[in-house]
């Protein structure tokens, strides 16, 4: 999915919260957000880790084509702020730290539509869900 889409879906989402809890804290809300787009950039690394290329605009380019073309990957993806073992972290860290609760609520949004517009597309191998499965495979 798209940058702009997941924009778009984490705003309404966080409408959708704020008229829910009216006495939310927007702090809060601007978490939410902010974590469930900049999850991304993990896409941003991969593209750096792959091709050794700094390029914003020849990354964009790289996933505008991967996302038009791509079919059943043999090999999937590792966006490793997208992994069960980075979320869960993170969920552990809301245990203790009360900010790491949006975070982890934002994280989990971005990652259900993730997983919807992979089913969507027929893309279900396409990322690696798992760093230890990830590392093990190499």
């Amino acid at each position: 999915m798209f940058p702009s889409k997941h924009i778009i879906y984490s705003f309404i989402f966080c409408l959708f919260l704020l008229i829910i809890l009216p006495y939310g804290n927007y702090l809060y809300l601007l978490i939410i957000f902010l974590s469930s787009v900049l999850i991304d950039i993990d896409h941003y690394l991969l593209y750096v880790y792959r091709n050794k290329n700094l390029s914003l605009i020849k990354s964009w380019r790289w996933h505008i084509y991967l996302h038009n073309n791509l079919k059943e990957s043999k090999i999937p993806f590792l966006h490793i702020f997208h992994t069960f073992e980075f979320i869960f972290l993170v969920f552990v860290l809301s245990l203790f730290y009360k900010i790491f609760i949006w975070i982890f609520i934002g994280l989990i949004f971005h990652v259900i539509l993730d997983l919807y517009d992979m089913r969507k597309r027929k893309l279900y191998n396409q990322r690696e869900w798992f760093l230890i499965k990830a590392l093990l495979k190499r």
